[in-house]
């Protein structure tokens, strides 16, 4: 069940899906309670991927929406951050579609 907490300006303070919580204000993820400080980045694509929870999201929109088109990534800096995100959350909550792109389960 995705859960989300809104500002009176429409702005997302928190989201949450079963015993994931992220804040936005500190850019912090907890899992069971349990608080980690993320990088900007790896906030953002984990936000990303909640936001749009059991949908597979290309890398192509991934790198483009988190990154920017003006940036260039290689698709390994992906999978380092969806590396790093996983051990906080669990692997088996971002699974990987081969050759397309990343969801959240």
């Amino acid at each position: 069940k995705l859960v989300m907490e809104v500002t009176n300006d429409s702005e997302v303070k928190r989201i949450k899906i079963d015993d994931i919580e992220l804040d936005n204000s500190d850019m912090t993820i907890s899992v069971k309670g349990k608080k980690t400080q993320v990088q900007k980045l790896e906030f953002e694509l984990i936000y990303y991927l909640m936001q749009n929870k059991g949908k597979t999201i290309t890398r192509e929109i991934l790198m483009r929406d988190i990154w920017g088109a003006d940036v260039y990534v290689g698709c390994r800096t992906i999978d380092v951050c969806v590396c790093k995100l996983r051990k906080l959350v669990g692997s088996d909550k971002i699974k990987k579609k081969k050759n397309v792109g990343y969801s959240f389960e």
